[in-house]
């Protein structure tokens, strides 16, 4: 009897520890910033895969001007550029208590750093990588 027992509460316990049975979904987190040609808007979006199809929720949102490509000729400045809306999502994270080291960031641009020389464009990225790698996890 004691055999049937453990066997029955080692079989309830993986049920109730796998996704089927899971009560509260899993959360992900994603950062993505749209450097627009006028200024660059950053949302914090949660999504969860409970079904085939991930339920996103756009969280928080800001934007700051100028857009990216108006470093053109100062690359330098370009990741500071992202300071505010980076500090201020990291300050949502917190508050929700998600860990930053968990959350992805991609940072896409459109038109204003296409039209730009490709030279031009690189200098951007680098500077912009190279300062959130150095000040966020």
């Amino acid at each position: 009897m004691k055999k049937h027992i453990n066997l029955f509460t080692m079989l309830l316990l993986f049920f109730l520890n796998s996704p089927v049975f899971a009560l509260v979904p899993a959360s992900h987190y994603a950062l993505i910033v749209d450097a627009g040609s006028t200024g660059s808007r950053l949302h914090l979006f949660e999504y969860t895969n409970e079904s085939k199809i991930p339920v996103i929720h756009d969280l928080f949102s800001e934007s700051v001007k100028p857009g990216l490509s108006s470093y053109e000729n100062n690359p330098q400045a370009a990741g500071v550029s992202l300071k505010k809306p980076l500090d201020d999502a990291l300050a949502e994270l917190k508050k929700r208590q998600v860990d930053p080291a968990t959350v992805s960031l991609s940072v896409l641009a459109t038109a204003g750093m296409r039209l730009l020389p490709e030279d031009k464009q690189t200098a951007i990225y680098n500077n912009v990588s190279l300062y959130i790698k150095s000040n966020y996890p």
